[in-house]
């Protein structure tokens, strides 16, 4: 936590009445430990290619457990119309990430529904977010049928070739397929 942030920190519950918050709290202060004990100055060429490609594979997973959160918070939400939950409830409570942020979370948690393992490679650090946003914005023009379509007929192919390819290589493909 930062000091002076008035938040409720996972540690606040009594430990073991939140054992999946007490396993995420514990994962997030190892990695936090883990960057602070880096010795970055004394990295070679080759172990800050390493540490680079880590600390990707790290953002990597946080897309994903974002996209699954983003989709829980919008299940939970209240109907329209009701009252919405207070700020500190929310899943920015400090305004820190853009303002869509969260609805391209929770789109990507809906792609990830229609392409389980473009989900399960982001999830695991292999992708990042941007190439489920790269799918949901050249599909975004389709209507739901033909959206549809096209996951069911390039499900494999997309999770495929965004494994073996860079972001940019990608989106020309996808635009490709939507064309």
């Amino acid at each position: 936590m930062h000091s002076g942030a008035q938040s409720t920190s996972v540690s606040s519950w009594p430990p073991g009445d939140r054992p999946d918050l007490d396993q995420l709290h514990a994962a997030v202060d190892a990695l936090g430990t883990a960057f602070a004990d880096l010795a970055v100055e004394t990295f070679t060429t080759d172990t800050l290619k390493h540490a680079s490609l880590e600390v990707t594979r790290a953002a990597n997973m946080i897309d994903g457990i974002r996209a699954d959160l983003a989709r829980k918070e919008r299940d939970l939400r209240p109907p329209a119309g009701t009252i919405p939950p207070p700020p500190s409830r929310s899943l920015d409570p400090r305004g820190q990430r853009p303002n869509r942020q969260p609805e391209r979370d929770s789109s990507r948690s809906d792609l990830f529904d229609q392409l389980p393992a473009l989900g399960d490679a982001t999830r695991r650090g292999d992708l990042s977010g941007a190439y489920a946003d790269t799918v949901s914005n050249a599909t975004s023009r389709l209507s739901p049928d033909e959206r549809t379509a096209f996951y069911q007929r390039y499900r494999n192919d997309l999770t495929t070739h965004a494994l073996g390819n860079d972001l940019h290589s990608f989106r020309v493909h996808v635009r490709g397929l939507v064309d």
